[in-house]
């Protein structure tokens, strides 16, 4: 805790903050664009675009661009309060629709690199100065860091996250991305297996069919095919397969049947897949996955941040709490109308601030997770994600499977014993997995093995990949796992929490892990679905293996399963335990937790690592401190050589604050910034100056404010 600045000196700019106002004015303009895609370069396309522009965005004063385009399904339009909130920040916003969506020509192509990566680059063009629109428009107000090369970031979520790399990959004029709940493997998204892993999420055995996922985007995409045929006249989206490739319908179609995916189908999906061409990526990326989140898990972002961190590339990841499978939190979490309000955005904002501009403090290159255990009753939620200097969080800490249905904490107390149950054939059962929880589907008797612990003594948080390694005896399933894959024994794994009192064991954010065991006569090692769970004191933790689920493909062959516990080579549950939490709530980066490293974790990236060359022409006071900010002063460089400082604008959290009085002694500005009566928060202050030869200078830093220490 520190002390409170020195009193204000006279002569200050002094700011009072207003009810909410508009940080700046913006304009925007609804373009669209042919391009060219496919492997040849020879398929043309149409793409409908928005531009917002910041007022007083000149060739003479050029501000970076930030791209934007739609999840499956949606459109350009899902940007209509994004953009805005960083045009009125100063960044030129471009969202798009992407091929297949939103009015936009051509077929869906999972954002394939030699498609929607193709489409992406030429629009970068645009933004660079050397593409014009159909009606004519060129810009030149968007900075550059050479002629043709803008500088330039990218936004969006899931499908819209999955095209930052596509784009990334083969245009080094990107600068920084922010993907939010997308895939690292798209085989791995579709037909999922978590084990027989080589790299990351990536397996060899061909993994287990989801039946929900594909056919509700199989129905979005075709239904909206459909839609523009008719409504823009437009025949591109037509054809034996509508509105898709038709290699991508006939993988859904014998993926389906079969329950696997043949190599053809694997081959497409991870030709759409950064996990492909990860060693592309160089620039600073800053990876969003939610818990929430069955269709792209917190394992496939964990693969893709271990990838960049181990080539170097300047990487943070936050698990946050919403995915595609719910768990929103509103703008508690993020808020597309006021950035700074609600962590996420407020990090995303930090994020482009300095890898587009140099604005502010450089991010922690850090992991950062939401406990939802640790949310405060209103507002932000900021102080209940937790953060360690990188991934993994988790210290391993070993179960053992023991008996016929025991979990034991340590190796000398395992019992031998064995657990039986089948693989059948026929009505799947069992809950977890789908997009959307099943509360009233149950595993059938005799097709699941369960291990329960003992009830916890204190509390167990769990953030992290689990991993079960396990012995099988399954003597139908080894006699015809040499042939079709379809034959192999299918697993599910899946890790609950049993309440006292036998109360309905809660599986965390509905997560199972899908298995196709490739050799049941080897041990199998499983990685089980990353989460942020608080197994609270006197709950106990249950392993369940069963062998059918309702939203997945099951076992094509019958046959007994047996596991058994011995205790001269013991079945081994690993979960990862947090460590201890190293300050106070809040006192983090942009109002998070920090918390204590893994042992054996791997030394963090430099802060800001990959940022451009250059500062801004403008400083604020340290945000180290909370304590103490409660009334500080900004104190601005001066002009360039020339020029002077004409005004200034100030907001905090995003609303203007009013300026009463400008300082005449010297050709700086300075401004007292008095946080008083603001509840205990984190808030972003920027300053924007405009001078008398029409420049824009900028800075922004993210403060805390706390109740201060008494005198004693």
């Amino acid at each position: 805790m520190g002390r409170y600045l020195a009193p204000v000196l006279a002569g200050l700019l002094l700011l009072v903050l207003p009810g909410a106002a508009p940080a700046a004015e913006f304009s925007k303009k609804s373009l669209a664009f042919e391009v060219k895609v496919g492997p040849n370069g020879d398929q043309d396309c149409r793409i409908v675009a928005d531009l917002y522009t910041p007022t007083g965005a000149t060739k003479q004063d050029p501000v970076p661009a930030i791209m934007g385009t739609n999840g499956f399904g949606g459109s350009k339009d899902e940007f209509s309060k994004l953009g805005p909130s960083f045009a009125q920040r100063g960044y030129v916003f471009f969202a798009y629709s992407g091929l297949g969506f939103g009015n936009s020509g051509c077929k869906i192509t999972l954002d394939d690199p030699d498609f929607d990566g193709k489409a992406g680059s030429q629009l970068v063009s645009f933004l660079g100065g050397t593409k014009a629109a159909e009606d004519g428009t060129k810009i030149d107000y968007v900075e550059t860091d050479r002629p043709g090369d803008p500088r330039v970031g990218m936004i969006g979520g899931s499908y819209g996250g999955q095209i930052q790399f596509s784009i990334a990959g083969q245009d080094p004029r990107m600068d920084a991305l922010v993907p939010q709940i997308t895939w690292n493997d798209l085989a791995y998204s579709l037909t999922p297996n978590n084990t027989d892993l080589v790299k990351g999420v990536t397996y060899t055995t061909p993994g287990v069919s989801k039946l929900d996922w594909p056919t509700l985007f199989t129905a979005v995409g075709v239904q909206q095919g459909f839609q523009q045929a008719i409504q823009n006249q437009d025949p591109s989206h037509l054809g034996a397969c509508p509105n898709f490739t038709d290699q991508v319908c006939q993988s859904l179609v014998t993926s389906a049947l079969l329950g696997y995916p043949r190599e053809d189908t694997l081959a497409l999906l991870r030709h759409a897949s950064v996990a492909s061409y990860i060693a592309k990526i160089k620039i600073p990326t800053f990876l969003i996955q939610g818990q929430s989140d069955t269709l792209f898990n917190l394992n496939e972002a964990v693969a893709t941040y271990k990838d960049l961190f181990a080539q170097g590339t300047p990487v943070k990841m936050l698990w946050r709490s919403a995915g595609h499978s719910g768990g929103s939190l509103g703008t508690r979490e993020n808020d597309s109308t006021n950035l700074e309000k609600a962590y996420e955005t407020r990090l995303a904002l930090e994020w482009f601030d300095f890898y587009l501009r140099r604005e502010g403090d450089a991010p922690a290159l850090n992991f950062s997770f939401l406990r939802d255990w640790a949310l405060p009753e209103s507002g932000d939620a900021a102080p209940s994600v937790g953060a360690t200097p990188t991934y993994p969080a988790g210290t391993d800490q070993q179960m053992f499977l023991s008996g016929t249905n025991e979990l034991v904490g340590a190796r000398d107390a395992v019992k031998p014993g064995t657990a039986q149950f089948a693989a059948v054939t026929g009505a799947p059962t069992g809950r977890g997995n789908g997009f959307t929880s099943a509360p009233g589907t149950a595993d059938a008797p005799g097709t699941f093995a369960t291990f329960t612990g003992a009830p916890l003594g204190e509390n167990l948080d769990v953030v992290g990949i689990p991993r079960l390694t396990v012995k099988l005896s399954a003597p139908v399933h080894a006699a015809t796992q040499g042939g079709d894959p379809g034959t192999k024994l299918v697993l599910f794994a899946k890790l609950q929490d049993v309440g006292p009192g036998g109360a309905t064991p809660v599986l965390p954010r509905d997560q199972l892990s899908p298995v196709r065991v490739g050799d049941v006569t080897k041990p199998v090692t499983i990685d089980l679905p990353g989460i942020s769970y608080r197994f609270k004191k006197g709950h106990q933790l249950r392993l369940v293996l069963t062998t059918s689920n309702a939203v997945n493909r099951t076992n094509n062959v019958a046959g007994p399963v047996t596991i058994t516990a011995d205790p001269a080579s013991p079945n081994v549950l690993t979960v990862p335990k947090l460590g201890a939490q190293t300050g106070a709530d809040g006192s983090g980066p942009s109002g998070t937790t920090p918390f204590s490293a893994a042992t054996g974790a791997p030394a963090p990236q430099p802060a800001g690592s990959g940022a451009p060359r250059g500062t801004s022409r403008s400083s604020l006071p340290s945000s180290r401190r909370c304590v103490s900010r409660r009334r500080f002063t900004i104190r601005l460089r001066k002009a360039p050589k020339g020029d002077r400082h004409r005004s200034a604008v100030v907001t905090v959290n995003g609303k203007r604050a009013r300026v009463l009085r400008r300082s005449k002694k010297t050709g700086r500005l300075r401004a007292s910034v008095v946080l008083t009566g603001l509840p205990k928060g984190t808030f972003r202050v920027r300053v924007t100056i405009k001078t008398a030869k029409g420049r824009t200078l900028r800075a922004a830093r993210t403060y805390r404010t706390c109740v201060p220490k008494k005198r004693r």
